[in-house]
């Protein structure tokens, strides 16, 4: 769990929690984890656009990432890193 205040230190958190698209990336992870491509698809975005607001989610502390080799690609694969702000 994440327990932030006014510290300048918590701006990434905001920021990450800052944003529609984001916040519907974390309700997405809450159910399993995805790749970003599974997550544009669900969204109906780009996947770069997807990679820069999963690297917002990353510098605030909510997901974690990792890169994972599966069917003959490289498949950058996100999870939740807390339970709750």
């Amino acid at each position: 769990m994440i327990r932030a205040n006014t510290d300048r230190k918590w701006l990434p958190l905001y920021e990450a929690l800052a944003s529609g698209v984001r916040l519907h990336i974390l309700e997405l992870l809450a159910g399993q984890p995805m790749n970003v491509k599974e997550l544009a698809s669900a969204l109906g975005l780009s996947s770069a656009i997807v990679t820069m607001h999963t690297k917002k989610l990353e510098k605030g502390g909510l997901i974690h990432t990792q890169l994972v080799r599966r069917g003959g690609g490289t498949h950058k694969i996100c999870s939740l890193a807390v339970s709750r702000v």
